[in-house]
């Protein structure tokens, strides 16, 4: 549920709200213009494409880990040789910084785990 703090107060679906404007949605907002505001603001994954189609569950599922009460959840992102998962954790990290999950002078690192297929052959 959304609580919106107007007179008289409103309690929304929220996610009929997230699954009909493509946003992650706060709790809790003071005004209906604040949640407005919200659901018409771009984030950093709109710069991807597929983002409202193809790629619109990885990036729910990214946006609901980033969300997460406390600290969020850790991520790892899997995936074939040039299939865009540092872009993507880029933009991840962007959205973390635009929702304060991450200070604005945070450090992005990009951490690839290449398995060599050579190394791998010879310890079998």
């Amino acid at each position: 549920m959304v609580k919106v703090n107007a007179r008289p107060v409103l309690f929304l679906d929220k996610q009929v709200l997230e699954e009909r404007y493509q946003a992650t949605l706060k709790n809790e907002y003071s005004t209906l213009k604040k949640l407005e505001e919200q659901k018409n603001r771009s984030d950093a994954f709109d710069d991807i494409i597929g983002a409202k189609a193809s790629l619109s569950s990885a990036v729910r599922q990214l946006k609901s880990a980033a969300n997460y009460p406390g600290i969020g959840l850790p991520v790892i992102l899997t995936g074939h040789t040039g299939t865009g998962k540092s872009f993507l954790a880029q933009k991840y990290f962007d959205y973390c910084v635009d929702i304060e999950a991450i200070e604005k002078n945070g450090q992005f690192v990009n951490f690839k785990c290449q398995i060599k297929l050579e190394i791998l052959a010879a310890h079998q």
